[in-house]
């Protein structure tokens, strides 16, 4: 009697389901992140246009006043971490936590931590930083969601709690891969203002070029203001830039795993054709062999 090992021929067709059923999943997450993306890229592309009129007002201004201040002899620094919230993106993670982790972990005590998005808040809450503020920002987000954070740096500052303020994230820097960032928000300096300028892809020398002066502003209150705003925007722009690091992050390790998943599938498939045509076989010559013998 021809034996046939369909135990073998099930385990194939469930795994051959399994991991179908998986690339679809990949398929359905892959454009869903496509659309997020899309939105957060066009997001970019305003706020790209908004800031570029926003700094012809700010190089037009004489804001040495306040770029230049004294700062207060505290130690006490703030860092602002725009991690993920999402699944997939263990290495952009990762490089984010352990560049700042090494910058500080020497120096624990004088630093505070305020997390955006929900990776950083463990990751940090377990290396046993202070966590002073952590905000869980939705997919589709606008400046007026990042408040919780902004208070909390007006608030810092206007206190005299820190002498310090920068923040950290990811911005993706070509088509391979993302890049860690950090500059301060706080004191303003040319070096960070110029860093969040060229990481939005403007051109910092057209702006430079206004003459100082030409708009004479004697009032220090609009002067702060226009600080307050500038680090307001600042803040917004690197959650903007995050979320698209993170986006094109998770896009590009699905499409790996949808990829890795079709060569599983046209293994599947091959061992389970060959399995069917070696079940064939052997059923033809079961029957030859019982017509020859009668």
């Amino acid at each position: 009697m021809l034996e046939i090992p369909m135990p073998n021929m099930q385990n194939i067709k469930t795994k051959l389901d399994s991991v179908s059923n998986m690339k679809q999943l990949f398929n359905s997450m892959e454009s869903s992140d496509f659309e997020k993306l899309k939105k957060v890229e066009n997001q970019v592309v305003n706020f790209k246009s908004f800031m570029e009129d926003f700094l012809w007002i700010l190089w037009s201004v004489d804001l040495n006043s306040f770029r230049n201040r004294n700062i207060n002899s505290v130690w006490k620094k703030l860092i602002l971490v725009f991690s993920t919230d999402k699944g997939f993106c263990w290495d952009y993670n990762y490089k984010l936590f352990k560049r700042v982790f090494n910058e500080y972990s020497d120096d624990i005590e004088n630093i505070d931590v305020f997390c955006v998005w929900k990776r950083s808040f463990e990751f940090f809450a377990k290396k046993w930083f202070n966590i002073v503020g952590y905000l869980k920002i939705a997919d589709e987000f606008w400046s007026q969601d990042l408040s919780e954070v902004y208070d909390y740096f007006v608030s810092g500052v206007a206190n005299n709690t820190y002498s310090d303020i920068s923040l950290y994230l990811n911005i993706y820097k070509n088509n391979l891969n993302s890049k860690i960032v950090n500059y301060n928000v706080y004191p303003i300096d040319d070096t960070s203002l110029s860093t969040f300028v060229t990481n939005l892809w403007l051109d910092l020398s057209k702006f430079s070029a206004v003459e100082w002066l030409s708009l004479w502003v004697d009032s220090q209150e609009f002067k702060i203001e226009m600080e307050k705003q500038l680090i307001q925007y600042m803040l917004y722009g690197a959650a903007l830039q995050n979320k698209v690091a993170e986006l094109k992050s998770r896009i590009s390790v699905l499409q790996n795993v949808k990829n890795n998943s079709e060569y599983v599938v046209k293994d599947l498939k091959l061992s389970f054709n060959r399995l069917c045509q070696s079940l064939l076989t052997r059923e033809v010559s079961s029957i030859m062999e019982l017509k020859t013998s009668c």
